[in-house]
Order: structure tokens, then sequence, then C-alpha cells
């Protein structure tokens, strides 16, 4: 019976410390994914994630793929209506909530103010493009 109450004890104590563990922040983690623009309302636009079904069909929608090692890449839409993918670099504060896109040679291509950022949707507001 002792035996029996020092193991309850015992994964109790486990159990504790490791659901009390610190977690990581959402926030900055959660943006590391490939995002698709859905919808445009003023310079607030809506993504989702690019495997999303509800996203339909459509002739061209902005999308930004932004990896852990702060590389990302995005889509372009040229004048002869080509559309074809950039490699380049992202920052994002976590503290700011802005997140700013760089082409490959450091120019700033695209930079945001983040509104929101839930396991599916992202939503931002447009502060700058080229």
């Amino acid at each position: 019976m002792i035996k029996l109450k020092y193991s309850i004890l015992l994964l109790l104590i486990f159990s504790v410390v490791f659901t009390s563990c610190k977690k990581e922040d959402v926030a900055a983690t959660s943006i590391v994914k490939c995002w698709t623009l859905y919808e445009t309302e003023g310079n607030r636009s809506t993504f989702l994630l690019c495997d999303n079904e509800n996203l339909g069909t459509s002739w061209y929608r902005q999308s930004y793929h932004l990896q852990a090692d702060n590389v990302c890449s995005y889509t372009v839409l040229s004048p002869s209506d080509a559309h074809y993918t950039e490699e380049g670099t992202y920052e994002y504060s976590d503290t700011t909530k802005f997140l700013t896109i760089k082409d490959e040679w450091g120019d700033v291509v695209v930079k945001y103010s983040v509104i929101s950022i839930k396991s599916n949707e992202l939503v931002m507001e447009l502060l700058f493009s080229q």
C-alpha cells in the first residue's frame, strides 16, 4: 500500500513538472508557416495556410513561405502576368508586430503590421510595398 502511495505521489510530481514547463511564445512560432492571401479589405489582408481547402481557385494569390531560419520564398506577379517565386529573408518582431519581407539583396519588398495570428489565420495591415 505504501509503494502505491509513493508511486501515485511520484506520478503527480512528474505530471506537474512536465506540464508547468515554460511554453514557447505562440506568436513568434506560429508565423513560421506557408501563408496564402485569402481576402483583402482596404490595407488589411487575411492570409490562410497554403494547404487550406477554403481558398478555392484563383488567378493569382500572394503567398509567403516563412521558415524557422528567417529564410522565405514569396510569389511575384510580373507586369507580363507571369507568376514566379523569389527567395529572400524575413524579419518578425513579437514586440513591434512588424513583418518585413526582403529580397535576396536585402531590399524591403513588403512590410506588414500583424494584427492577429491564429493557428490557421494571419491578419495583417500593409505598411509598405514595392
